[in-house]
């Protein structure tokens, strides 16, 4: 299990270059704050539908 988390930290780490490349780029496009604007947006949908359909505690419980 151990190996499991290596590969998962492998993995993020790549990520987060490729996430850095692709927002320089958006930056470039579409403008330093509207680029920040569209990643903010498309993580926070993402993190709410992963939150919606594999979350297994009670948000509520944060009000």
């Amino acid at each position: 299990m151990n190996w499991l988390f290596v590969v998962f930290t492998v993995i993020a780490g790549a990520v987060l270059s490729v996430q850095a490349g692709v927002n320089g780029a958006l930056g470039k496009k579409v403008g330093t704050i509207e680029g920040s604007f569209i990643s903010f947006t498309v993580g926070t949908l993402v993190l709410f539908l992963l939150t919606i359909f594999m979350g297994k505690g009670n948000i509520l419980a944060a009000f």
